[in-house]
């Protein structure tokens, strides 16, 4: 990747990445972040676009990438 995801999501979108990578389920994320599940749906649906990937796989992969 050329950009950091964190330069391309919001603040909000990068925790619920970082939580989605430690493979906790969208109900899991709510309770986390005080936030309904259908919430953390369309932040994760809305993260998927914005990287252009399709999966919380290829999300944990991104992450992992950066981290190194």
């Amino acid at each position: 990747m050329s950009r950091r995801t964190d330069d391309r999501l919001t603040k909000r979108q990068t925790e619920v990445a970082r939580l989605a990578a430690r493979s906790l389920s969208d109900r899991e994320i709510a309770k986390e972040l005080g936030l309904s599940p259908h919430t953390v749906h369309t932040h994760l649906r809305n993260i998927f676009a914005r990287l252009d990937i399709s999966s919380r796989e290829e999300l944990t992969e991104i992450l992992d990438y950066e981290r190194d």
